[in-house]
């Protein structure tokens, strides 16, 4: 049964004969009635990239052709490529059964061993069969094209490319260009995300970055960028305005290829008609000695550059430095930083290819076999865009920024989560049933560091390896994998007190399980840290009295200090709080104005329903007006509801937030506030009080848990329920600049980011050395 064509079928409508008619009348409606039959033709047609009709063309065509082209494009016009050239072209049969895009590489391959008469025949019959407008998409063919007169806009807009760009060889160029100069080669890996190294990268001669690369992130990234290497595949955004670069490296070498896309011709030719001499290509002979010397089947085109780099400056790298390679930096993910596109870790030997350029660096491999290898784990997600920054990843994003890759020739590793929890959870339905929240990341954080593909593969090659966890999930990992583990305990009391506080109430199951897996977890631990004291307590009070009796504690608390994103935003520039002020209805500071602020959320354990009755007796006091400003998640919604019902009848103003705010955001406000206040009634050491500290305010907490650690120059002032009076004149009695500055004093001489590498160097020099001893003795 013959199918009707889409064209003939529109035809038949009532009408459109005539309309088209009419459109027909013109130039500009006859040109497009013309595109748009072709398009409606080519209707339910698949097609390859070189236009080829799939459901027309064999596979094997297909095959023949990549087979073919690759073999041209790495290796050139050899003779056998040369000796099937020659055979066929005079064979009128295999005109029809070979892929058309194959006469081209024929073409081609003959007219670059100098064989135009050849050539010439290949191309004109390659015109008479198929039309000429192809040829425009191998650059080489358009000129010679163009001269035995197979014209076509393509061929001519393509010849005018090839002539420019041809004009002199790229890597030419690219050597003067980087001759003596420091140069930065920028990845688009995620191993540079919060470092606050982008200054460094700008300080560079030469700045190199590749592909969709944002112009946002410079702090970590840097903002310059004098060399873009660009992909020739479809995702690479175009980039019309070249100028601004020194260079635009094509990763395809230009020569020795057809397009990829036909946006490509287009964007070759404008590039090379405004700024031909800014376009160059990664070529063919870079490729190939990249391959023999790496043994890489497909070298990245980081690799590409490095090589490139490399044998520009007389086979040395120095002065050249790389930021955001995950095969360099040994980082877990080897996506983008920027988006959630990237398949490095597929496509490429992300190992081998690091193994390579760690040595073309002059880089000793960064894990000695002989030496400890430390992975420090949380099984948290650390996402500053979503203001998620807080908690165990916040502390490990902290301790990547202050201790870096290495310590005393140890490798520093670090391991976030990273994975699709969801999915993680559906392959251990069995591990999961019955269980939900904590007692559910125990088990997936367990099998997330179990499985992961560093961790096994430092242990399958021998390595010697310590943990450190900051969460039992983690930790449970390695006590299944037998390694040496140390817990960094951030909770709030044991696991259940935990699901307590925040309104859960664990099932018999949920009990079971969890008290069975703290015991193991614990007790199988090297030693026991806590943020503080006060956390030690709150473990010892809540956990199970047979449990805590035999854990072993360290002998001295790891205290926080700031997160990383903090360290890096210190201050805010202005213009958040302009938005803030409108967007809250903040008053204008003044002279008679006190402003609190209290961060936490809205559960029985931070306390903020206490803070009115403080706030209250200081007004009553003072006769000042107060605005409190409380920003948290409504995890207890009943009583952040019955917080903004009561505010209507405070003697002070409110601004009562029910969510969580970013970073920057909470800066703005706290730098808005005069003191911070918050009337916990369990806290084991809260980031945001050294935020306040940091700020120079004053500050006011209850005395327990790990407050009054912080305490430590009469900086802080204590309040309870039965102390409220006494606190309000305690609070309106201080000099308030006085106060300020001691806080700040206290945070830069005890909590800073270098008292905080100080304190976990020596807990990893306790730990590596007691793995030796062992190792020795054994």
């Amino acid at each position: 049964m013959r199918h009707m064509n889409p064209l003939e079928s529109l035809k038949k409508l009532p009408g459109a004969r005539t309309v088209i008619r009419e459109v027909k009348k013109t130039e500009l409606g006859r040109r497009t009635v013309a595109q748009a039959a072709g398009a409606i033709r080519s209707l339910g047609k698949r097609r390859d990239a070189y236009g080829v009709d799939l459901d027309d063309v064999l596979p094997s065509r297909h095959q023949d052709f990549q087979i073919l082209r690759t073999a041209w494009r790495d290796l050139g016009p050899t003779d056998e490529l040369l000796a099937q050239a020659r055979a066929l072209a005079g064979n009128t049969l295999a005109r029809n059964a070979l892929h058309p895009a194959s006469w081209l590489v024929y073409a081609a391959a003959l007219l670059e061993a100098g064989d135009a008469r050849t050539a010439e025949l290949v191309l004109r019959r390659y015109a008479a069969r198929f039309g000429p407008e192809r040829i425009a998409e191998l650059l080489p063919l358009a000129p010679f094209a163009r001269g035995l007169g197979l014209r076509s806009p393509q061929i001519d807009r393509a010849a005018g490319a090839a002539d420019a760009l041809f004009a002199s060889p790229p890597a030419r160029r690219f050597a003067e260009l980087v001759a003596g100069k420091t140069i930065a080669v920028v990845g688009n890996g995620p191993g540079n995300v919060g470092t606050a190294r982008g200054a460094e990268i700008d300080a560079h001669d030469i700045v190199v970055r590749f592909n969709n690369y944002p112009d946002d992130h410079q702090d970590d990234y840097g903002a310059r960028t004098d060399i873009w290497v660009r992909g020739a595949h479809r995702d690479v955004r175009d980039r019309h305005d070249i100028h601004r670069y020194e260079m635009v490296l094509w990763e395809m070498d230009l020569r020795r290829n057809l397009l990829e896309h036909p946006s490509h011709l287009e964007i070759l030719a404008r590039d090379a008609l405004f700024s031909p001499g800014t376009v160059g290509w990664i070529d063919t002979e870079t490729k190939r000695t990249l391959r023999d010397a790496s043994g890489l089947a497909l070298p990245t085109s980081g690799a590409q550059v490095l090589w490139m780099l490399y044998r520009a400056r007389g086979e040395s790298l120095e002065g050249v430095d790389v930021y955001g390679f995950s095969s360099i930096d040994r980082h877990p993910d080897h996506g983008h930083y920027f988006d959630a596109l990237g398949d490095v870790g597929t496509r490429h030997d992300v190992d081998g290819e690091g193994a390579f350029l760690r040595g073309l660096l002059g880089m000793a491999d960064p894990v000695d076999r002989t030496g400890v290898t430390v992975f420090s784990c949380a099984y948290r997600d650390y996402d500053p865009a979503r203001g998620r920054t807080g908690g165990p990843a916040g502390v490990l994003a902290t301790q990547r920024l202050a201790l870096g890759s290495e310590h005393r020739g140890h490798a520093l590793r670090y391991v976030f989560d990273e994975g699709d929890k969801g999915a993680l959870k559906h392959d251990l339905p069995h591990l999961t049933a019955g269980l939900s929240g904590k007692p559910v990341d125990l088990v997936l954080g367990a099998e997330y560091v179990r499985t992961h593909p560093e961790i096994a593969a430092a242990i399958a090659e021998g390595r010697r390896v310590l943990m450190v966890c900051h969460d039992l999930g983690s930790a449970l990992g390695a006590w299944q994998l037998g390694v040496p583990y140390v817990i960094v305990y951030h909770q709030q009391g044991s696991t259940l007190q935990e699901m307590r506080s925040i309104g859960r109430t664990p099932t018999a199951h949920e009990i079971a399980v969890t008290t069975r897996l703290e015991e193991l977890i614990c007790t199988g631990a090297e030693r026991m840290y806590f943020p503080s004291r006060g956390a030690r307590a709150a473990f010892e009070a809540t956990a199970d009295p047979a449990l805590a009796a035999k854990v072993r504690y360290a002998d001295e608390p790891l205290y926080n200090t700031l997160s990383a994103v903090d360290h890096q935003n210190p201050a805010d520039d202005g213009r958040l709080i302009a938005e803030l002020t409108k967007k809250l209805d903040l008053p204008e500071k003044a002279d008679d104005l006190d402003v609190f602020m209290s961060v936490g959320d809205w559960n029985g354990d931070k306390g903020l329903d206490r803070v009115p009755a403080l706030l209250s007796a200081y007004v009553e006091r003072t006769g000042r007006r107060v605005l409190w400003i409380a920003v948290g998640s409504a995890i207890d919604p009943a009583r952040f509801v019955a917080a903004q019902e009561a505010s209507r009848r405070w003697p002070f103003a409110s601004r009562l937030i029910g969510r969580r705010m970013t970073h920057d955001r909470l800066l703005a406000l706290l730098g808005y506030s005069d003191i911070y206040v918050m009337m916990h009634r369990s806290s084991i050491f809260d980031l945001a009080t050294l935020e306040a500290m940091r700020a120079g305010k004053g500050l006011v907490l209850t005395p327990i848990g790990g407050n009054p650690e912080v305490d430590l120059e009469d900086n802080v002032e204590f309040v309870t329920d039965d102390s409220i009076a006494e606190a309000a004149a305690a609070i309106a009695g201080r000099d308030r600049t006085e106060w300020g500055e001691r806080n700040r004093r206290v945070f830069e001489h005890h909590f800073s980011l270098d008292h905080f590498a100080e304190r976990y160097r020596a807990m990893i020099d306790t730990h590596v050395l007691a793995l030796e001893d062992a190792q020795e003795h054994a």
